[in-house]
C-alpha cells in the first residue's frame, strides 16, 4: 500500500531567479550607477561679491538643460530606451587648506544645501530660497579641512518612465530634480569646494 504523504513536508522549488524568459520581456528593468565625468574635479568658485549660488540636476545626459554628464549614458541608452531616477546625490569635497585659508572667516562662509524633486533651471538668488526647503542642510568649508566631503541627495518615491532621448520631460518622470546651493561672506572669485556627482538610474525596454 503508497504511503500517503510522502512529498508532504519536501520544500517546493523555489523559481529561478535569472530566468531567461525575463529577457524577452520590455519590462524587465536594470539599475545602474552613473557619475560625472569631470576630470580634473569641477570647482565652484565665488563670484566678485563673495558669492556662491549654484545647483546640479539629476539628469545624466549632458543634453539641453543638464548640468553634467555621464560617461556611460551613450552607452547605456543604447540598449535601453526607457529611463527613470532611484535616487540622486552631490558630494561636495572642500578646497585644500591652503585654498581654505583666503575665505573671509568675517563673512559667514555658510553653505546652504537643499533637494528639490521638481525641476529646476536657475540657481537660486536668495538663501531663503533654500533654507526654506525641507530637507536643508549647512555646513562651512572652513571647518571641513579633513577633505571629507558632505554627501546630499534626494530620493523621488516614485517617478514615471521617460524616453531616454528627452530624460527630463518635467517633474513628473525621467530624471527630474536638483540638489541647490546658496552661501555668501567669501572672498571674491575664490574657489570654495568642489561637487561630484553620482546617481542610481533604472533603465527598461531592450532595443
Amino acid at each position: 500500500m503508497p504511503r500517503k504523504g510522502k512529498f508532504r513536508n519536501q520544500k517546493r522549488r523555489k523559481p529561478r531567479k535569472n530566468n531567461p524568459r525575463s529577457l524577452m520581456s520590455l519590462n524587465t528593468s536594470r539599475l545602474f550607477r552613473l557619475t560625472d565625468n569631470n576630470q580634473p574635479l569641477l570647482y565652484i568658485v565665488s563670484n566678485g561679491s563673495g558669492l556662491v549660488a549654484g545647483y546640479q540636476n539629476a539628469d545624466p545626459s549632458g543634453g539641453s538643460g543638464a548640468t553634467w554628464t555621464s560617461t556611460e549614458w551613450t552607452s547605456i541608452t543604447a540598449l535601453y530606451s526607457q529611463v527613470r531616477l532611484i535616487e540622486f546625490s552631490v558630494f561636495f569635497t572642500p578646497v585644500s587648506p591652503e585654498d581654505t585659508k583666503q575665505i573671509n572667516t568675517s563673512g559667514g562662509n555658510a553653505i546652504y544645501v537643499s533637494g528639490v524633486l521638481s525641476s529646476v533651471a536657475a540657481a537660486p538668488t536668495l538663501r531663503s530660497q533654500v533654507w526654506d526647503n525641507a530637507d536643508c542642510k549647512i555646513f562651512t568649508c572652513l571647518s571641513m579641512t579633513t577633505g571629507k566631503p558632505y554627501k546630499h541627495t534626494i530620493k523621488p518615491k516614485s517617478c514615471n518612465w521617460a524616453v531616454v532621448t528627452s530624460p527630463n520631460p518635467g517633474s513628473f518622470a525621467g530624471c527630474p530634480g536638483a540638489i541647490q546651493y546658496y552661501g555668501d561672506g567669501f572672498s571674491p572669485t575664490v574657489p570654495c569646494f568642489g561637487v561630484s556627482m553620482e546617481g542610481i538610474y533604472e533603465f527598461r525596454s531592450r532595443i
